[in-house]
């Protein structure tokens, strides 16, 4: 017993020590990550420089969807919008042409769409037309409320064909937005996709890129939103060959996702590198 007792007091006296004891500088080498520069100023790889390179590099003015994207785009609205400075890095890193707010295109899934839509139906519906002569209270209901049927319209459409007649505001909203959507499938033929991080906050110390920023990932929904719903409108008025390129168009935005996760292999390879040297 007292053989154990003793075993077992020095097992945690040195798991303590392993676990509160001093720890070795890691030098920075290829024994204990994939990144060896650039480094920061504690001697640590600066991931995030890392990334940014990786991701710029061959980048250029003509081959860049990006640059396209956020001319079409714009900072956006609400909680998808970009902060104002990493919108002026935008601007200025991929120098955008200056636009008015009111040009950029948005989905059209958004609360003032939403709510021309659904007072379309309100209007021209023969079935609310019919539910209003019987019950004028269904209008009071706050679920059936111009924009919630707005929205719950516009998704519909974009999972089945459709005509000019369908949904009017919807096909009116295309028909406005043609020009923009065609610089989106532009830019879907163009070979690399970079958009600049964004700046560095005051108090971001570590830096070790645990996560990707949201802007542009965000913006790919939007843009497949956009091209489905000018899809399923050509293929209700029987234009196939133009719903096929929007719809191509949305595989092969699908494919600057890719370009994305650099930062997480180079992440995961690093976690693999010290946690192997550890043992």
């Amino acid at each position: 017993m007292w053989w154990l007792v003793i075993a077992s007091l020095l097992f945690l006296a040195w798991f303590a020590y392993q676990l509160l004891g001093p720890n070795p500088p890691i030098r920075v080498s290829k024994q204990t990550t994939y990144v060896t520069e650039p480094l920061r100023p504690n001697g640590l790889p600066d991931y995030r420089e890392y990334v940014r390179d990786k991701l710029r590099d061959g980048v250029t003015q003509e081959n860049n969807a990006a640059a396209l994207m956020w001319q079409v785009l714009g900072p956006g609205t609400g909680s998808d919008a970009v902060e104002p400075a990493e919108w002026q890095q935008i601007v200025k890193e991929l120098r955008l042409a200056p636009a008015a707010s009111d040009t950029y295109l948005t989905e059209p899934a958004i609360e003032s769409q939403a709510t021309v839509v659904g007072d379309w139906i309100y209007r021209n519906s023969p079935e609310w037309k019919h539910a209003a002569a019987a019950d004028q209270s269904v209008f009071s209901d706050p679920l059936l409320s111009p924009r919630d049927l707005g929205y719950e319209s516009i998704s519909r459409t974009m999972s089945a064909p459709r005509q000019t007649g369908d949904l009017q505001p919807l096909a009116d909203w295309v028909q406005a937005n043609n020009s923009a959507i065609d610089l989106l499938v532009e830019a879907s033929q163009r070979s690399r996709f970079y958009s600049p991080l964004p700046p560095r906050k005051s108090d971001d110390k570590d830096s070790l890129l645990e996560s990707l920023p949201m802007n542009s990932i965000m913006r790919y929904r939007a843009i497949a939103r956009i091209l489905v719903t000018r899809a399923m409108l050509h293929v209700g008025e029987g234009r196939p060959a133009q719903a096929w390129r929007d719809l191509y168009a949305i595989h092969r935005w699908a494919r600057f996702i890719g370009q994305r996760t650099i930062a997480r292999r180079t992440i995961g390879r690093h976690r693999h590198r010290r946690h192997r040297l550890s043992r």
